[in-house]
């Protein structure tokens, strides 16, 4: 048992960090004070610290224990390993289709009721490039949690069946304060990044898609929010 623990124990601490920041964004104090200073749900400030808050706890606390606990070469197959030339055309091909698919899923009305996650009518280009970069970072901090440390802790012992599958389980289950449908909707999404991740040994993959994914979504989410909206008044004023 000792043994098992120490092998897994990057995972298990990787996932308690996680559960800490859920428990910490969905704090009745911590709400109280943005509610408090920042009435709007969508407020631009609460969703950039939250996902501050997700790159701290998911990315920086378990890269300073990986960088402590364990060797340079886990921190560099997390990290900077490139994936193979010759899967570049799978790439450049899957990012074309989480466009596509975006554009025509993210305008639906039970997505745009989460998203964009910030409910701003007018985006100047301040906001914009906030919102690129708090987005990077949080899903840079994720993705080293979910599909670098997880992933990279459990294949050498369970295998790459197992290890998928396990991965988009915990994914999907992770999304559980977000509502059935999006746990449901991470499954194959996490299947295709757990296994893009193992075949290849490097992140990047999982990054650039869960990003690309993330700024289209707001993009044609926004755009279909914004339309709704305008339609609205505009048949007010008739």
């Amino acid at each position: 048992m000792p043994m098992i623990f120490e092998n897994y124990r990057p995972a298990i601490i990787g996932i308690l960090s996680f559960l800490i920041f859920v428990t910490l964004i969905h704090a009745d104090r911590y709400s109280r004070f943005f509610i408090s200073h920042f009435p709007s749900r969508g407020s631009a400030t609460r969703v950039f610290l939250d996902r501050i808050s997700g790159f701290v706890f998911m990315g920086f606390f378990p890269f300073i224990y990986l960088s402590v606990t364990h060797t340079q070469d886990v921190l560099y197959s997390l990290t900077l390993k490139q994936p193979p030339k010759e899967t570049l055309p799978f790439f450049f091909l899957v990012i074309t289709l989480i466009i596509i698919i975006a554009a025509f899923y993210s305008g639906h009305e039970d997505n745009t009721q989460n998203y964009p996650q910030i409910r701003h009518k007018n985006w100047s280009v301040s906001l914009i490039f906030l919102n690129i970069l708090t987005w990077t970072l949080y899903l840079a901090g994720y993705e080293f949690l979910f599909r670098g440390i997880l992933i990279f802790t459990l294949l050498p012992s369970l295998g790459l069946p197992a290890t998928v599958l396990i991965n988009a389980a915990i994914y999907s289950l992770a999304h559980f304060y977000k509502g059935r449908k999006e746990m449901i909707a991470a499954i194959p999404f996490g299947l295709l990044l757990a296994y893009v991740t193992a075949t290849t040994q490097s992140l990047w993959f999982a990054f650039f898609f869960h990003i690309t994914l993330a700024l289209s979504n707001d993009f044609f989410s926004a755009r279909a929010l914004h339309y709704r909206i305008d339609l609205r008044r505009g048949n007010e004023n008739r």
